[in-house]
Formats: structure tokens, sequence, C-alpha cells
């Protein structure tokens, strides 16, 4: 929905996602996850990262991303790449 905002948050402790939607409230999950690099955050619409998700079978999912001001790349599988496009504002 257009009032949905997202935020991963990677750093030493592992992987924080929140949700937030003014029709269906909040959420908060956190996970261990393997990480290279220094960690960051990105804000997204929630609903682009669901679809792509949708789409894929498996288990582990790869993200590549330097921060978030720049698009986030999830690689799913040997033959399909998403790019999610960061939003501001949370």
């Amino acid at each position: 929905s257009p009032d949905a905002a997202g935020k991963l948050k990677f750093d030493d402790k592992g992987l924080e996602m929140t949700s937030e939607s003014s029709n269906v409230g909040k959420a908060r999950l956190t996970m261990a996850v393997k990480m290279n690099g220094k960690g960051g955050s990105i804000a997204f619409n929630p609903d682009y990262l669901i679809d792509a998700l949708k789409a894929s079978e498996l288990e582990v999912v790869r993200m590549d991303m330097t921060d978030g001001t720049v698009p986030a790349k999830f690689t799913l599988g040997e033959s399909y790449c998403y790019v999610l496009m960061p939003i501001s504002g949370t």
C-alpha cells in the first residue's frame, strides 16, 4: 500500500526488519544473518520486497547494498535478480 514503510537494518547483532502501515499497524522481526561489511540500513516499500520473495522458493536470499541511498540487489537463485529502490522519509 502507498502508506506502508519498511526498513532493513543490518549490524553485528543481525538483521532487524520493521514495517509500519496506517491501515495494518507495526511489525518487527529480528534474525541472525551472514553478513560481509559494516552493516547499514535501507528504507523501502515492503510490498515490493514481498513481491520478489513470492517469486522465489529458496530459503536463502542474497542481498547486496552499499548504503540506504542507492538500490539494493536481491539475488534469488541463478536466474532471478531483483532491484529494490530505497525510499526516504523513514
